[in-house]
């Protein structure tokens, strides 16, 4: 199964996104690559994914945890995330 595959550095930039992740998400690497993920987190899911931002610090890893994502075309993904420190 493809998976979407990204990291971030410590401020939660994109550093990296896989072919995968471009294609389903329908950016361009220049797009994403140095910029913050809440940038495509929708307005009104914001504060819950900044705490769960939060979490990750605390835990050191979360796993598939429902969050929503914004396609270029301006619809809204759901999906699943996955994240560890």
């Amino acid at each position: 199964l493809p998976m979407m595959i990204h990291q971030m550095d410590s401020s939660f930039h994109f550093i990296y996104v896989n072919p995968m992740f471009l294609k389903k998400m329908g950016y361009l690497k220049d797009e994403l690559v140095g910029k913050n993920i809440m940038d495509f987190v929708p307005l009104q899911d914001r504060i819950q994914f900044h705490e769960t931002l939060n979490q990750l610090y605390q835990a050191g890893t979360i796993e598939a945890k429902p969050f929503r994502f914004l396609h270029k075309s301006g619809e809204i993904l759901e999906l699943l995330l996955t994240l560890k420190t």
